[in-house]
């Protein structure tokens, strides 16, 4: 492939970056892997212009592999997805605040008809001296492929979910996918809720046994038995003492993981381990000398990335934490709650700062996109205790733009997830609130 001109087509890097968001981490398609904002340009290519998939320009990636992404994303549903996010950004450019009703759409035909329309003034004004906004081309591109390639009929889909309770040696954590689900209690129970389809990996650490990790199949639910071992690696031993120590003893918690790490030197989780703890002291050179050992001892870290982005975005530098935790992200292959989280944190102090210097376009653009790495995160989290802050996040993003139904619709999937959470009594207060604002009661 030949390098890239730029076309009027072509999106700005921070539409990319917000499109990005709404799509699973590329795997790769053939060799060299295709980066993401040359399959965008070249999709928005065909769309802007009205060609056959055929016709792209030799500069961009071939045509097959531009056509597989376009159909994988219109299959998992994603483009609707950022159709519907774009949609809304546009009514706040309008200054229109309010979602336009169901039934004021038009059918298909009209709207294609529209669509037609638009494309040939968006044209006409490109070949003049007219400037048309690239956030407009932007939206019309999304209308066009929403239209044309969803099915006539949407039909619901709910994910299946299933219980699993765990039972090990008494107090021990149990981990789902890399995700904390919390400790079994005195008989070595813990029951896992919920679970979604398909295959998982469990983890499980206790003091003094070895750890030990099992593949939880696709159809498994009720009693997962995990039988540990005792273990006389002192490395090891050592490790879970600092564990114990991380919460009551911040510096014999670091002594402790740098002699398990003098016992074994290639120690990630030893290493990832230190690096929270001088995260939390505030000693962020140390803490990001620790990450790099994580790193270079296991490669493809995710976690590892997500801590780094962590320790840049406390020291304040905002373009490596989003470097990290986007590294996070791919490695992970699109799973990273913690990387997500992270991103939606930054967005929503960038939100924060535009409305304090009163540019509420920016603050609720922010806002936007903060609430979409927020409930990717509570997705992925599952119903894992981390999420309650998360969704807490994530209503309050919704409440900023002034989106009350759906920061509502947190709150009460909240409640759903976590009915015996000590957090349930103030969130159902902020449904109680937010239902009074709507109906016009002080």
């Amino acid at each position: 492939m030949t390098k890239q001109q730029k076309y009027p087509s072509n999106l700005t890097d921070e539409q990319i970056e917000f499109i990005k968001q709404f799509l699973p981490v590329a795997s790769g398609f053939g060799r060299p892997r295709l980066e993401i904002g040359q399959v965008l340009n070249a999709i928005f290519y065909v769309v802007v212009g009205g060609i056959a998939w055929r016709m792209l320009p030799k500069d961009f990636p071939k045509w097959k592999s531009v056509y597989h992404y376009f159909w994988k994303w219109r299959r998992s549903g994603d483009w609707e997805r950022v159709y519907n996010a774009v949609r809304e950004l546009e009514r706040i450019r309008q200054g229109r605040e309010k979602e336009a009703s169901a039934g004021s759409l038009p059918g298909r035909t009209n709207i294609l008809r529209r669509i037609k329309s638009r494309i040939k003034t968006m044209r006409i004004l490109q070949s003049g001296n007219n400037k048309i906004s690239i956030l407009k081309i932007f939206c019309f591109g999304l209308i066009g492929l929403f239209v044309l390639t969803i099915s006539a009929q949407k039909s619901a889909t709910t994910q299946t979910t299933r219980t699993i309770t765990v039972i090990t040696e008494p107090n021990a954590i149990v981990w789902l996918d890399d995700i904390r689900r919390g400790t079994t209690d005195e008989s070595g129970n813990l029951t896992v809720k919920p679970v979604t389809a398909g295959a998982h990996k469990l983890r499980v650490r206790a003091d003094g046994f070895k750890e030990m990790s099992q593949n939880l199949l696709a159809a498994q639910k009720g009693d997962i038995k995990i039988a540990l071992v005792k273990t006389t690696d002192q490395a090891e031993l050592t490790f879970q003492e600092a564990e114990r120590l991380s919460t009551t003893d911040r510096e014999k918690a670091i002594a402790a993981y740098r002699k398990a790490i003098r016992l074994r030197p290639k120690y990630p989780e030893a290493n990832l381990a230190l690096a929270r703890v001088l995260t939390a002291k505030g000693d962020y050179d140390d803490a990001l000398k620790a990450v790099a050992a994580a790193r270079k001892a296991r490669l493809n870290y995710a976690e590892a990335s997500a801590a780094e982005g962590r320790i840049y975005a406390s020291e304040g530098d905002e373009e490596k934490a989003i470097a990290a935790f986007k590294r996070a992200i791919t490695e992970g292959k699109g799973f990273q709650p913690e990387a997500l989280t992270g991103l939606g944190l930054l967005y929503k102090e960038k939100a924060e700062a535009s409305g304090s210097a009163g540019d509420y376009e920016t603050e609720k653009a922010n806002y936007m996109l903060a609430a979409g790495y927020f409930r990717k995160a509570v997705s992925q989290l599952a119903g894992a205790p981390d999420a309650t802050v998360i969704y807490q996040f994530l209503g309050l993003a919704f409440e900023k733009m002034k989106k009350f139904d759906e920061a509502i619709a947190v709150y009460e999937e909240f409640l759903r997830v976590f009915p015996d959470s000590n957090e349930a009594t103030a969130v159902k207060s902020f449904i109680l609130q937010l239902k009074k604002q709507m109906s016009g009661e002080q």
